[in-house]
């Protein structure tokens, strides 16, 4: 999470996807797919590929946030996409917030191994996006489970991003106001180290102008002398 999720094509690397890493000022890429793509194009950045099959890529992502969130101290979250099909995936999104463990479910057969995985992993953020009746479907069987989802779902993607936006709101008010804040402390800072600059420049230049005056005062007694 904490980065743009991009879906492509098999094979090289769309001339578009290219010019979308430039604009945005991206240093590391990371390549999930069950075919190795070829990395020639991508020789500026720091690339990193996890390839395999289905389990494989999961158990390997599913490693990587788990190590993340370990090395930061925070709880692992998991976000259940429920969508038949791709083209609801795309059009809905995946929603992961950070730390988020992702599961696309086309059907509520592959519940169980996803609440054995919620309490194997402990994790007590659960969240289920996407088409209403399938999201409702999936959240039964995990409460009657024992565990208790947050469902956000809606038909359109448009729906769930307005849910999810109303959802965060608070959150990401919080995280304007800590950034302005330490964005006045910088501005601060560097107004104080400017302002040192300048005093320093003009007591520079008040010797400069005593030592001019005083070449100017020699020259004077000389020339009488």
């Amino acid at each position: 999470s904490g980065c743009p999720f991009i879906p492509v094509p098999k094979g090289a690397m769309p001339a578009e996807v290219l010019a979308l890493l430039d604009d945005l000022n991206v240093s590391a890429v990371k390549i999930v797919g069950r075919a190795a793509m070829d990395t020639g194009q991508l020789a500026k950045f720091s690339v990193k590929v996890i390839a395999g099959d289905k389990k494989k890529i999961r158990d390997d992502v599913d490693k990587e946030i788990e190590n993340e969130a370990a090395k930061e101290g925070k709880k692992l979250k998991l976000v259940i996409v429920a969508a038949p099909s791709w083209k609801q995936v795309l059009s809905i999104g995946a929603h992961p917030s950070e730390r988020s463990m992702v599961r696309f479910v086309s059907n509520v057969s592959e519940v169980p191994e996803i609440a054995a995985k919620i309490k194997e992993k402990n994790i007590t953020d659960v969240r289920v996006v996407g088409i209403p009746e399938l999201a409702k479907e999936i959240a039964a069987l995990l409460n009657a489970s024992g565990i208790t989802p947050k469902v956000v779902s809606g038909e359109k993607a448009t729906k769930v991003a307005r849910d999810i936006l109303e959802e965060l709101k608070e959150k990401w008010a919080q995280k304007k106001k800590t950034f302005e804040e330490k964005r006045s402390g910088q501005l601060a800072a560097i107004r104080a180290k400017m302002l040192g600059r300048l005093n320093e420049t003009e007591e520079l230049l008040s010797e400069y102008e005593i030592e001019l005056q005083s070449l100017k005062e020699d020259g004077v007694s000389n020339a009488t002398t």
